[in-house]
């Protein structure tokens, strides 16, 4: 068994945690490329004025643990997982950074975000043209062609 001290910030343990539990036994039971890829993905959603934070630790293009704020703590997505989510949900500090971070990030950034994206108008470009190329005639059919306006689900009819 080791025993880590690290100081600094809880990302910096988080990391230190993450590569002790690939030198972990059950880790150990496949080998270890030369080449690995290491991620740690964080996203924020918003519905209907819900926030949610969902952060995901990934090696090697697969999700092995991930913090979800709709649940509240660490849930091991792989066997890779299990022992790094009880080390991380048993960190008290660790996990209510993350418990956190809804109000931290996710609402700061949709607030800082919300006058370019949710109020954001822009009136849109028409162009109003004969179906056919030829003299105007009492029962020509137009063509009506909108394009360039932001909300993009506007309906044109």
């Amino acid at each position: 068994m080791a025993v880590f001290w690290v100081t600094g910030a809880p990302g910096t343990a988080a990391l230190m945690m993450s590569l002790a539990m690939l030198s972990f036994p059950l880790a150990q039971g496949r080998d270890t490329p030369e080449l690995y890829v290491y991620q740690r993905r964080s996203d924020c959603y918003e519905f209907n004025g819900t926030h949610r934070y969902l952060e995901r630790y990934i090696y090697n293009r697969e999700v092995y643990v991930q913090f979800d704020s709709a649940v509240g703590v660490f849930v091991a997505v792989t066997e890779l997982g299990l022992q790094t989510a009880k080390n991380w949900n048993i960190q008290r500090e660790f996990l209510e950074l993350r418990q956190s971070a809804v109000d931290t990030v996710c609402r700061h950034i949709y607030e800082l975000d919300k006058g370019f994206t949710l109020k954001r108008r822009v009136p849109p470009k028409v162009n109003v043209s004969p179906s056919k190329k030829e003299a105007l005639q009492s029962h020509s059919l137009l063509i009506c062609h909108v394009t360039d306006f932001y909300p993009g689900h506007i309906q044109v009819r």
